[in-house]
């Protein structure tokens, strides 16, 4: 086998995952680019299936390399980052702050607060939002102006949100124009039906670049996450159903941090009203709020080549150690 210079791990499942897969992917070119010999070791068969579709490189857990990259959903455990750390790996976690990051070697967590004081270096703030790098060549793009919106909970969205969604808005009236992106797993044939009878509307699987659809739109739906900041990069403000109490939490905190935040949270989907929430995103649509600021002012596209940087830096230093 060709020597491997950074393994990323990740793994996704039919119910969580996704986004963490595709930053793995858009990190792994990154890094590609930049010379760096990198692989990507799947967890489970989604995972797996993504990224050779994708047509990454992939490897298993135990492949040697210097430096390992750990973007999972629900976190890493203390012990799996220990057992690296004593076998002379440095490990980096992305999107990870439970109790296993303070012994990493590095952290970063563009949705995390900035400026902790603890023990593990740690990288936070929306310039580290690891997004599509095709989204930097969007970025800013004008609104078109159409009232269309975007609806795309990932592609994990297994208890379909987006259909609830379409469902609510077209009995508040609501006909168009429309793209909603569903998760190719997850049946949505009533949904189909009714953006069938919208103007100017389609169903898309997701799969591939999302840019060129949130271009199109003026507003979108989704939940905080990859998503949300590719949105933003793009310069579209979003409103949100948030799939757990943690992310409902996580959008306010973001609220309070940013001012201006271009986002609206509608709650959390287990005890969402859908009726309501389709309503206020009617409105919102029709009139944006005057106290948000410019999606565009707070992710740029170019968070995947800062992340880079931290990492190579690292995967030098330790190779320095190596050698020494």
């Amino acid at each position: 086998m060709t020597a491997v210079d950074i393994v990323l791990e990740t793994r996704a499942t039919r119910h969580s995952g996704l986004g963490h897969v595709m930053r793995a992917h858009f990190l792994a070119r990154a890094l590609t680019r930049r010379g760096v010999a990198v692989a990507i070791a799947p967890e489970g068969v989604v995972a797996a299936d993504t990224l050779k579709v994708l047509g990454d490189r992939l490897v298993t857990a135990d492949t040697p390399a210097a430096v390992v990259v750990r973007d999972v959903p629900d976190g890493s455990t203390e012990a799996t980052i220990r057992t690296r750390r004593e076998a002379g790996v440095a490990v980096v976690l992305v999107d990870d702050d439970g109790p296993a990051a303070d012994h990493a070697s590095l952290v970063i967590n563009a949705l995390g607060p900035v400026g902790w004081d603890r023990p593990v270096r740690r990288i936070s703030g929306l310039d580290y939002a690891v997004i599509n790098p095709s989204a930097a060549r969007f970025h800013a793009s004008p609104a078109p102006g159409t009232g269309r919106l975007c609806i795309c909970f990932g592609g994990s969205d297994a208890d379909n949100h987006a259909e609830a969604m379409v469902l609510a808005l077209d009995a508040a009236g609501f006909s168009g124009p429309a793209t909603v992106l569903v998760d190719p797993g997850v049946r949505s044939h009533h949904c189909r039906l009714v953006v069938s009878r919208w103007t100017d509307s389609q169903v898309v699987l997701l799969g591939g670049d999302i840019m060129p659809h949130l271009v199109t739109a003026d507003l979108v739906i989704t939940k905080i996450g990859l998503l949300q900041l590719e949105t933003f990069c793009v310069g579209r403000p979003v409103v949100t159903v948030e799939p757990t109490q943690a992310h409902v939490a996580l959008q306010a905190r973001l609220a309070a941090d940013y001012p201006g935040w271009p986002a609206e949270c509608l709650g959390l989907a287990a005890s969402c009203n859908w009726t309501a929430a389709a309503r206020r995103t009617l409105a919102i649509l029709r009139q944006k709020p005057s106290s948000w600021c410019a999606p565009s002012s707070l992710v740029d596209g170019r968070g995947a080549d800062r992340v880079v940087d931290q990492v190579i830096a690292l995967w030098m230093a330790t190779r320095s150690t190596l050698v020494t």
